[in-house]
């Protein structure tokens, strides 16, 4: 038998990446951890000598997860992963979780507080007396306080060990974790917190500035708890607090990031929140100039009643919207390929920018824009449907605001509620939810007139997509989704010739995630002929825009009069336009194509 130790490099490292992929494969068939299980089979083989343990580690250290809460992270991270030189090149993913602390309880409140005493001038409550039954003000501000001392720990933690090491690439993910100690019959928290993280300003006091850290070329920042009632805290960084810890990764290329705007009662929170977006875009773009994908992930929900009166961003004397110039300032960045946003409400100047200045997307290659039905200047990119029975000013009067789901139903569906708010040093109590709080966050369900593209608004901002569209010489894929409360979904994409979009399984709230697991393989099955569809498509080889609506009923899709008319205008030569109609059936993982993309005259056709 030949010596194991006295192969050849090259054949060492043929042998573990056949054993890892044949492994791997036939763990995926059991289980969602397939390629784990190939790492932990080809682990022991790092025995046989030296030279094998750095073949197995240049594999099984590609992506490295930790704990920073455990007591050895710095040693793991700084001498046993950064340390060592192979290891530290075979890094690409370094993932670490933030588990900041449980629900502090009652009883241990006077324990808890002398722990975190130290952590800074204590938080302001925006109403003194507190709600019954939920021991605000106390809980809340303690809670708030030890995570974001906490947090603070973990991050100079995490930079000070990173920044000793500069010689290597790869990607950061911060990944933030907070959960209950226990669920107690008598509650001792709200139902629901929504908290911006930010860094605590004692605990900085006494570590004093964040290191500079080279060779993170990506950032990935989210939280990892589900909110539900176990473990109903909703932790996002804020929006200034990222962009501080951007000016530290010089090297970033790519950022992922995701944050929830606050109820719509919170007006002044909204617009400052906005604000911050407005800072970090502008940071981006000038700060990342070689920036190539952004993804920016905003949680927030259309009112259900469509006769709310929304607040107008667009201060007096302003040019525009400020967030929407920045977004339109960002996607022009010299090598941006890929851009995702969504939530947001956002207006055409995403794509038109100001009068008078000539704009370019040289390198843009997807835009995925997921945009609110409403827009900053207080008005919708939906109007009435034909035949909504009640007008505006009854909807906010009658007693039938919630049609046919019953104030109980409503409750029961859509809770939890988000009954405390931190942001900055204040505390926000919304634990009691009357009807008129309802009422000031739109969030009384009132009947859903707002059904069809509005046709001054809608119209504005399509054919304003349309127009940069034909400005972006690299673009593939273009795609306007907006997803409408209690009303059919709709996708404006825009496909480059030859461009073949990947299937992809629908958000939708009927598709369960069970449902998405048991059909896997009817899925593929409707996947390749859905590609094989595709590929026989007349028009694939011209630019096309393809309006979809997806819904559970086969509505009729009712475009503005003379969209695709002022589209062609601005668009580039030889566009087609197509229309798709998904229709949802019970229990099923997959839409029913009832109309495949066709031309112009046929739409009409299809649709009398």
């Amino acid at each position: 038998m030949p010596n194991m130790d006295s192969l050849p490099q090259e054949v060492i490292d043929q042998i573990l990446a056949a054993v890892r992929d044949n492994l791997g494969e036939v763990a995926t068939r059991h289980s969602y951890h397939g390629l784990s299980h190939a790492f932990q089979a080809i682990a022991p083989l790092a025995t046989i000598s030296p030279t094998w343990r750095r073949s197995v580690e240049r594999l099984t250290f590609k992506t490295v997860r930790l704990y920073v809460n455990d007591i050895d992270f710095e040693y793991l991270l700084s001498r046993r992963i950064l340390g060592i030189e192979h290891r530290r090149q075979a890094l690409r993913e370094l993932v670490l979780r933030l588990q900041l602390p449980t629900h502090i309880e009652r009883r241990s409140f006077a324990m808890a507080a002398q722990r975190v005493n130290s952590g800074g001038p204590g938080y302001v409550y925006s109403e003194p007396k507190p709600s019954a039954g939920y021991g605000f003000p106390e809980q809340v501000c303690l809670d708030a306080r030890a995570d974001e001392i906490a947090f603070t720990h973990a991050v100079f933690k995490t930079f000070s060990a990173m920044a000793k090491h500069s010689d290597c690439e790869y990607g950061l993910w911060l990944l933030l974790e907070k959960g209950l100690h226990r669920v107690q019959k008598r509650r001792s928290h709200p139902a629901g917190v929504l908290h911006f993280l930010n860094l605590n300003d004692a605990t900085m006091a006494v570590y004093g500035d964040l290191p500079l850290t080279r060779g993170v070329k990506r950032l990935h920042a989210e939280t990892t708890s589900p909110v539900n009632h176990a473990t109903p805290i909703m932790l996002f960084i804020h929006p200034d607090t990222l962009a501080q810890l951007l000016k530290l990764l010089p090297d970033v290329k790519d950022v992922t990031w995701g944050i929830a705007m606050p109820p719509r009662q919170l007006v002044a929170m909204r617009a400052e929140l906005r604000d911050s977006l407005v800072q970090l875009l502008g940071t981006l773009v000038e700060d990342f100039p070689d920036l190539e994908c952004l993804d920016l992930r905003c949680e927030d929900e259309d009112p259900y009643d469509h006769a709310f009166k929304l607040p107008n961003y667009i201060e007096v004397g302003s040019p525009g919207d400020k967030l929407s110039l920045a977004v339109h300032q960002l996607s022009q960045l010299r090598s941006l390929r890929e851009l995702k946003l969504g939530t947001l409400s956002l207006s055409d100047q995403v794509f038109s920018g100001l009068p008078g200045r000539v704009a370019a997307w040289q390198s843009l290659e997807r835009c995925t824009l997921t945009l609110s039905q409403t827009r900053p200047s207080g008005d919708w990119y939906f109007s009435k449907y034909p035949t909504a029975a009640l007008n505006m000013g009854q909807l906010q009067l009658t007693n039938m605001n919630y049609g046919s789901m019953s104030q109980h139903q409503h409750d029961q569906r859509h809770k939890p509620h988000v009954e405390a708010v931190v942001h900055g040093s204040v505390v926000y109590d919304l634990s009691v939810r009357s009807d008129e709080a309802e009422v000031r966050d739109g969030e009384k369900p009132g009947h859903p007139f707002r059904r069809i593209p509005d046709a001054v608004t809608f119209t504005a901002f399509v054919v304003a997509a349309a127009r940069a569209v034909a400005q972006m010489p690299k673009i593939r894929e273009l795609n306007l989704v907006w997803e409408p409360r209690d009303a059919p979904w709709l996708e404006v994409t825009y496909y480059a010739p030859g461009f073949i979009p990947e299937p992809r399984m629908p958000n939708h709230p009927a598709l369960k995630d069970s449902d998405r697991r048991t059909n896997s393989d009817l899925n593929d099955m409707i996947i390749d002929s859905r590609l094989q569809e595709l590929n026989d498509m007349p028009h694939l080889g011209q630019p096309r825009w393809v309006f979809v609506q997806c819904s559970q009923q086969k509505d009729k899709l009712q475009l503005p009069e003379g969209l695709m008319d002022k589209m062609r205008e601005v668009s580039r030569p030889g566009v087609v336009f197509g229309l798709e109609r998904q229709c949802w059936a019970f229990r099923k993982a997959w839409p029913t194509v009832l109309d495949h993309t066709m031309g112009e005259s046929e739409i009409f056709a299809a649709e009398e």
